[in-house]
């Protein structure tokens, strides 16, 4: 039997929340936080740097979109991370030279010179390897063998379990989410689960929907008859006895279609003319999980403040915002859109929400979403192919998935 999966994202009650609210923007709110949020004097200035991996991306947009994501950070966290925003073609080879130079330079004290005068952050130094986008199952496994990687078991299932996982926010990610995203070893006889870093988000897989039309199915009672497989093979086979319809393969083709798709496609058939039944729900494809984990190099210096940026990317709308569409009113800009909500809260009401357009050159800043964190927590972009409700029928669709 399927094991169960909750929601890798967040409930759906607090999506319409989202959704609908206005006013201040993401950034705003970061801003506000930070007024309230007080540093002890005793934390250092840290400087991290994060790979990832990118389609395009200009050497402008990159430094506007680092200055917008450490305004956040460094008040927040006392932490400055230096990008390298990497051509996807060249980041697997790329990270590799960098983990092994990090290797080879784990003994070596950091310079913590600071980065210009009057500045408190020390400038990053060559040999550091700290934050990085893995981009595959393979990729890690060979990381591992190399020890170039920090085992988040510790910190995913104590400190940041509930900050990652609280379905009471609207941003978070539930912790089960982790539990596929494993790595088995051995430690002394017994096999054990390793946690090496934090998957995004993504749609899980389609449903498989039987389609009936209702007045052939109705003539033979369809809806009187048990769950629902037994009721569609009661159906072909009252159907099959019929001795008044002459082609019964063509009526029971008719009658009855198989189509898969996401939650919403069982909208496009009208309830007057079909029932609409699920025949099979989403199934997890695994290895998408590591498509996109951000993890922590072993030789990273502050373990602690890595672990605080990544959390901060996968709940913070503004960095998550931030990091996929680059600095705002530079490569993009926050719009109104007006809608007509097909939720269940608020159906039929019209709902304006915040959107993203993209501005200036579309090959300035063009990174995948599935390297930049919780696909939920981002605001929709018409040209990524999301709508203002896409969230809300990931959250359903990704409640049915099962895990193979």
């Amino acid at each position: 039997m399927k094991k169960r999966i909750l929601s890798l994202v967040l409930c759906t009650l607090i999506v319409a929340t989202l959704l609908v609210s206005c006013g201040k923007t993401d950034l705003d709110k970061a801003e506000d936080y930070i007024n309230t949020h007080s540093l002890r004097e005793s934390e250092p200035y840290v400087t991290l740097n994060l790979y990832i991996p990118v389609k395009s991306v200009s050497n402008d947009a990159a430094r506007e979109m680092q200055n917008e994501f450490n305004k956040v950070i460094e008040p927040k966290y006392k932490t400055r991370i230096a990008f390298h925003l990497v051509p996807e073609a060249e980041y697997e080879q790329t990270v590799k030279a960098q983990a092994a130079l990090a290797k080879e330079n784990a003994e070596a004290e950091l310079d913590k010179t600071p980065a210009g005068i009057g500045d408190n952050f020390p400038k990053e130094n060559n040999f550091q390897f700290d934050i990085f986008v893995a981009t595959g199952k393979s990729m890690i496994q060979s990381f591992i063998s190399a020890d170039y990687l920090m085992d988040l078991t510790e910190p995913l299932t104590t400190t940041y379990n509930r900050k990652l996982s609280d379905q009471t926010q609207y941003n978070s990610i539930p912790s089960v989410i982790y539990e596929n995203a494993v790595f088995t070893s051995t430690v002394d006889g017994n096999t054990v689960n390793r946690y090496y870093g934090v998957p995004s988000n993504f749609l899980i897989g389609q449903y498989t929907y039987y389609i009936i039309n209702k007045e052939n199915a109705d003539k033979y009672y369809f809806n009187e008859l048990g769950d629902l497989e037994s009721r569609i093979a009661n159906l072909k086979s009252l159907i099959e006895k019929d001795a008044a319809i002459a082609d019964k393969n063509a009526y029971i083709e008719e009658t009855i279609q198989t189509v898969q798709g996401d939650y919403r496609k069982r909208y496009e058939y009208s309830s007057d003319e079909y029932y609409v039944e699920v025949k099979d729900t989403p199934v997890l494809d695994t290895s998408r999980l590591y498509e996109g984990m951000f993890c922590i190099s072993s030789m990273c210096r502050y373990k602690d403040r890595a672990m605080q940026v990544i959390s901060e990317i996968y709940t913070n709308p503004a960095l998550h915002t931030t990091l996929q569409y680059g600095a705002s009113n530079v490569t993009y800009k926050l719009s109104d859109t007006t809608y007509t909500s097909t939720q269940s809260e608020t159906f039929g009401q019209q709902l304006t929400v915040k959107t993203v357009e993209q501005i200036g050159d579309s090959a300035a800043y063009q990174i995948d979403v599935k390297y930049t964190g919780n696909i939920v927590n981002l605001y929709t972009c018409s040209a990524l192919g999301y709508d203002p409700e896409y969230g809300y029928y990931l959250s359903l669709q990704n409640k049915d998935a099962t895990a193979p």
